[in-house]
This record gives C-alpha cells, structure tokens and sequence, in this order.
C-alpha cells in the first residue's frame, strides 16, 4: 500500500530552531574571545566595526563596486552560456564541434584563470568582470546542456507532428523543458560569481574598490573586527541574492506553459 505523504507546514517552534544554531555559535564566540592565543575578539567587537563602516557609507561604497561587477559579469556568463548550453544540447552538430573543448577547459580551476586574465585585462574592474562571466559561464552551460539532454521525446513529438521549423522547437518545447535545469544552473552560476568576485578582488594586488578591499586591509592591519564585518556583508548580500533568484525563478516556473498543450497555441 503506498504511502501518502502531505505536505504540511512546520509549527512556529520547529521554524524557531533555526536560530538555535545561530545563538550557539555566538555564545562559543564569546566563550573562545576570552582566550587571547584565538585572536578571535568578541563578537561585539565585530559589530560595532560592522556599524561603523555601515554608518560612514564605507560598505555601501563597496558593496555598490562589488554588485557591479557580479551583476555584468553574472549577465554576460550567463547569456553566453545559455547559448552554448542550447547549441550543445539541441544541435548534434554543435555538439561534436564544442563537447572536447567544452570539456577540456572545464577541468582548469577557476582560480588558475586568474594570473592570465590580468595580464589580459589588468588589474582594474574589466578583469574581475571577465573572470566573472567566466565562473558564471559553466554551471548555465553545462546544466542547460543536460536538461535539453533529458528532455523526453514525447515532447520533442509535438513538434513534428506540428512541423514545427528549429527556432520554434527551441523556443516554444525545448527552453520551456529545461526551464528546471536552466534554474538550477543560473543559481550555482550566481553563487559561483558572487564567491569568485571576492576572490579575484583579494588576489588582486592592487585596490579594487570592491568588498575584498575591506578583507586585504583587514589582513594587512591584522584587523580582525574588519575582517569578520566583511565577511559578515558578503554573507548577509550573497544569501539575499540566492533567495532573490529562487523568488524569481519561483514565479517563472509556476507560470510555465504546459509544454505538451503548446502544439495547440
């Protein structure tokens, strides 16, 4: 007999719990504070420099740099890869052509990009925008690749038996399909560029005005107050855009078309 699960929502002391872990790690902060070999500070140290650079317009400063370059560099990685991701997937052609360099390239660590990109590019904005796009690129490519890949062929049908031309296919069966797929992969590609960008702006020997200037003067002065005030932004701004993106997507899948009734439109 099969089991029948319901989907209920969790009682108001179950959501609470989500903060028990929270307040542990604060008061083991607190605790471990007290031991100076941790050069760790209280908690409340970190705070009030996280206020202070929020009150002198310091973080927003940087975080306005940052956003920037995540958003343009997020943007063209993922048009790019979007691309690439239908070709690949739609086209056998395209396929043999892309699928060994596709590949190849893919196993280089991201990280590795960096020194080339700025000797490329120099040390200023463009290169992190480009190291960006690049971060972003794969996950979009690679996961759209796989949800046209695994699209079924009864909806692939439809299109034949409405003689459908190739842009059609694509744009009424084949994006709508891989829509779940195409989500997930813009996500990884959001928290991929959001967590790079940091670290294309500490390896970078130079200010880059961004929220990794904050981390480097932090390290530089032994600063650790700076240092977890900064960590606690990028924390804070890269949650919001997480959840800012499954909202989206959210609302863009609960208002798919059904693909099979599409042949009828």
């Amino acid at each position: 007999m099969a089991v029948v699960f319901k989907n209920r929502s969790l009682p108001k002391h179950y959501q609470a719990l989500g903060f028990v872990f929270p307040a542990v790690l604060l008061i083991a902060w607190q605790f471990f504070s007290y031991n100076k070999k941790t050069l760790l500070g209280p908690p409340g140290d970190s705070i009030l420099a996280l206020w202070n650079i929020i009150r002198d317009g310091t973080a927003l400063k940087l975080l306005a740099t940052s956003m920037e370059r995540v958003i343009k560099g997020f943007l063209i990685g993922t048009a790019i890869g979007l691309s690439i991701g239908v070709l690949m997937g739609s086209s056998k052609t395209g396929e043999k052509m892309m699928s060994a360099s596709f590949h190849g390239l893919r196993q280089v660590p991201m990280v590795a990009w960096v020194p080339l990109i700025m000797m490329w590019f120099g040390k200023a904005g463009m290169a992190q925008v480009v190291f960006i796009s690049w971060s972003a690129f794969y996950p979009v490519a690679l996961n759209t690749y796989d949800g046209i890949r695994g699209i079924p062929g009864k909806y692939l049908e439809v299109g034949r038996v409405y003689e459908y031309t190739r842009w059609q296919t694509v744009k009424k069966i084949i994006i709508p399909a891989a829509l779940p797929s195409i989500k997930t992969g813009t996500i990884l590609s959001l928290n991929m560029a959001w967590t790079l960008l940091v670290a294309a702006e500490i390896m970078t020997s130079e200010p880059s005005g961004g929220l990794g200037d904050l981390l480097s003067e932090g390290r530089e002065t032994f600063n650790i107050p700076m240092l977890i005030s900064g960590m606690l932004i990028m924390g804070c701004v890269g949650y919001m855009l997480n959840q800012a993106a499954e909202a989206v997507w959210g609302f863009v899948l609960k208002n798919r078309p059904d693909i099979i009734k599409q042949g009828g439109a």
